[in-house]
């Protein structure tokens, strides 16, 4: 007996169709929140002036730990890190953004303002940072009584900590970075002031 065409083509899609393979694809573990980025600061950043941002004004949580910080102004990366260095310019926008260890990130945009001013009256003639072209020596006198919580840091354009340290007493600081621009900032409480100072060698 003779079998019919259709049917052993029926019965041979019916094998092909039972003998499919399989791949078990390793999937990236999901975090039970989704990665979020909040702003701690409330006011404008003022445009022109060098300020220094930090993790510590962010609130990141959610998303796979292990972040990446980078700041940004539009699209372009300023810096990348825990710190940053940034003088907001008119028309331009400025960001943090927070990757996570899945490559999910999130993103806070900060508002810049040329009515905002930093509070920095306080310092003036206090606090005496000389000479702002140094090679190897940097002089920070202080002329009066300062806040118990008066501290001077200084950062690379990059964002890099060079200095920190309680500031009480006038000291002189050996130099031995690379050459280029730095910023000193002097902060206590919402008092701050910014004092730019160029490393030659």
């Amino acid at each position: 007996m003779k079998t019919p065409i259709h049917i052993i083509l029926f019965l041979s899609l019916a094998m092909l169709s039972f003998s499919q393979t399989y791949v078990r694809m390793r999937m990236p573990q999901q975090s039970e929140r989704a990665l979020e980025v909040i702003t701690l600061f409330s006011e404008d950043l003022p445009v022109g002036i060098p300020v220094v941002l930090g993790v510590i004004g962010f609130d990141i949580s959610g998303g796979d730990e292990q972040y990446t910080l980078e700041w940004l102004q539009n699209d372009s990366l300023l810096a990348v890190g825990d710190i940053a260095v940034i003088t907001p310019k008119e028309g331009k926008t400025y960001s943090l953004k927070v990757s996570d260890n899945s490559g999910c990130y999130a993103q806070e945009f900060f508002t810049i303002s040329s009515k905002a001013k930093v509070k920095s009256a306080y310092f003036d003639g206090l606090v005496d940072i000389y000479p702002t072209v140094i090679s190897n020596e940097l002089s920070v006198i202080v002329k009066g009584f300062l806040p118990l919580d008066t501290r001077i840091r200084i950062f690379s354009t990059e964002g890099k900590l060079c200095l920190d340290q309680q500031l009480v007493n006038s000291f002189v600081a050996g130099i031995n970075w690379n050459s280029g621009v730095y910023y000193v900032v002097i902060t206590a409480d919402e008092l701050h002031q910014v004092t730019k100072i160029i490393v030659k060698k």
